[in-house]
């Protein structure tokens, strides 16, 4: 731990220890606290915009800690958050709360950004990979957290470290819009407007994980994509757009992206600033590995590639929760001419696909937000 953090983590505990002592929790307040991204999204927005009509007192800290160094104000902000709010909502790790004694009256609950249980995480990763990675202890400290799939409860309480009865196969409230088909029509309008030369073409969305133990190694491999080649291989009848995970796009931006995109007429776009969820929604065909973006495209009747050339590499690094076989619902591929031939079959597989949703996403019907409503605030909950 270098000087900087230490003297940042003792500002943090002596303002948070002032707020409790001078203040008190607060029944109508309701903080919603990330260092991962620096704006609401997700299963934060959902449940912040089924609260904000409520008369609640509603405090809000977004700030992503890889971008931007945290300043006192941010310190003395998720200080009093923390202190002063009888709800407390995450979606990600959260190092502060390692630091806190929560009163008996305060909820925090773990609204987790991803769904199913894929990569091993928090203290159920592999003794080999949590000795690289430092696991937040704050995790104990949630007083609920939510799943896609109640067959999956038991990975979320070994990842978080809390008892089993702590978490609830509510649903994503995120993937609600993927059951609202006025929404799906207007992605589509505006992905048709927006992307004019793609009008008529099937879209190919290719969306991995990345490969690095810690954020600031993350990256890709594009030595496993010659570009000229997968245009040749494909055809016109494609286009192919990349989002890459924001930890990777950042280094990629930051160190060079390996990849010039302009030599290709449009052929290839690069969208990794756009709403995955939208991509979704607009893609034909999904091109991925170990990410769990395979949950939310579960929900959709199109054909998905698991683009898998380290497999075995992956796996020893991270750790999966079932074996990979059990996450396949489309073809697999270890090499570029596997990949194209596994794209062109479009095969959706529907009987593995059905097994995949009534493992993992069972409880994503698109009435998530109002069961985590009802877990919540007690309003009639069935959990």
């Amino acid at each position: 731990m270098s000087i900087k953090t230490a003297v940042r983590i003792l500002f943090f505990i002596a303002a948070y220890r002032l707020h409790r002592c001078f203040g008190k929790v607060r029944e109508d307040r309701v903080f919603f606290v990330t260092d991962a991204s620096d704006e609401l999204h997700g299963n934060m927005k959902c449940i912040h915009d089924a609260l904000k009509d409520r008369g609640l007192d509603i405090m809000i800290y977004c700030r992503a800690k890889q971008l931007h160094s945290r300043t006192s104000a941010d310190v003395t902000a998720v200080a009093k958050g923390l202190a002063s709010a009888k709800y407390i909502f995450l979606e990600d790790v959260l190092d502060y709360l390692e630091f806190i004694d929560p009163a008996e009256n305060q909820e925090i609950i773990q609204l987790w950004h991803g769904a199913g249980a894929f990569k091993m995480f928090g203290f159920s990763r592999p003794d080999g990979a949590a000795g690289k990675v430092r696991v937040s202890k704050g995790h104990r400290k949630y007083t609920k957290a939510i799943t896609s799939s109640r067959k999956i409860n038991w990975c979320y309480a070994q990842a978080f470290d809390i008892s089993e009865n702590k978490v609830a196969a509510t649903g994503i409230p995120r993937t609600d819009i993927f059951f609202d088909d006025e929404y799906k029509a207007r992605v589509r309008e505006k992905f048709a407007a927006d992307h004019p030369d793609a009008a008529g073409k099937k879209i190919i969305l290719f969306a991995p994980t990345y490969r690095g133990n810690r954020i600031s190694e993350a990256g890709y491999d594009m030595g496993k994509l010659d570009l000229g080649r997968l245009k040749a291989q494909l055809g016109d009848e494609y286009r192919v757009i990349f989002k890459w995970h924001p930890a990777a796009y950042r280094n990629m931006q930051a160190h060079g992206s390996g990849y010039d995109l302009r030599a290709y007429d449009g052929y290839f776009m690069d969208r990794s600033d756009a709403d995955i969820n939208e991509l979704l929604v607009a893609a034909d065909v999904l091109v991925t590995d170990y990410s769990s973006v395979i949950f939310e495209f579960a929900l959709m009747d199109k054909p998905i590639v698991f683009y898998t050339y380290d497999l075995d590499e992956y796996i020893s690094e991270r750790g999966l929760y079932y074996p990979f076989d059990r996450y396949v619902y489309g073809r697999t591929a270890v090499s570029q001419n596997e990949l194209a031939d596994a794209i062109l079959a479009e095969d959706t597989m529907p009987d593995k696909r059905k097994d995949f949703r009534e493992m993992f996403m069972d409880a994503c019907d698109g009435g998530s937000t109002e069961r985590v409503m009802n877990l919540i605030f007690n309003e009639n909950s069935d959990n």
